[in-house]
C-alpha cells in the first residue's frame, strides 16, 4: 500500500471515529501545513521524519510501523479490527523497537547498494580513462 493512500486510510479512520474534525485539525495537530498534506496524499512527497514523529506524538493509537511499511493493521493492538486500549503503552514499545530494527537494516541494506554503485562508477571511470588515453 502506498504512502498516499495509507495516510488517506488514516484521515479517513481518524474523521469518522471523531478523532478529528477535518483535514485541517489534522494539519494543525502534526504541526503541518495543508500543501505538504495535499502533496502526500497525491503521492507527490513521502512523509518526513518530523511529520511521522508528530503524528505519533498527536495520534498513538495509529501503529507507526503501519504509518512507514503498510504492514500490520493501522491501529495499535489492532489484531481483529478493533482498537484494543488494553497494553497500549507495550505494543507501541514494541512496535518501536521493531520498527527501529527495520530501518536499521534498510539503512545497513542501502549503505551497501551505495557501495557496490561507487564501485561500478569507478570501474567505468577507469574504462573511460582508458579509452581517453588510447584515442589521444
Amino acid at each position: 500500500m502506498k504512502e498516499s493512500t495509507r495516510l488517506k486510510d488514516m484521515l479517513k479512520y481518524l474523521k469518522d471515529s471523531n478523532v478529528i474534525r477535518n483535514q485541517q485539525q489534522f494539519v494543525e495537530m502534526v504541526k503541518s501545513d495543508k500543501s505538504t498534506i495535499s502533496l502526500i496524499k497525491n503521492g507527490k512527497v513521502g512523509i518526513s521524519n518530523s511529520l511521522f514523529e508528530n503524528i505519533k506524538k498527536a495520534f498513538p493509537q495509529i501503529n507507526p510501523n503501519w504509518i512507514l511499511t503498510g504492514e500490520g493493521n493501522m491501529l495499535v493492538g489492532d489484531v481483529n479490527g478493533n482498537n484494543n486500549a488494553i497494553g497500549h503503552h507495550a505494543s507501541v514499545n514494541v512496535n518501536q523497537d521493531e520498527l527501529l530494527s527495520k530501518a536499521l537494516d534498510q539503512m545497513s541494506s542501502q549503505q551497501k547498494t551505495i557501495e557496490k554503485s561507487q564501485e561500478q562508477i569507478d570501474r567505468l571511470l577507469s574504462v573511460i580513462e582508458d579509452l581517453t588515453s588510447k584515442i589521444k
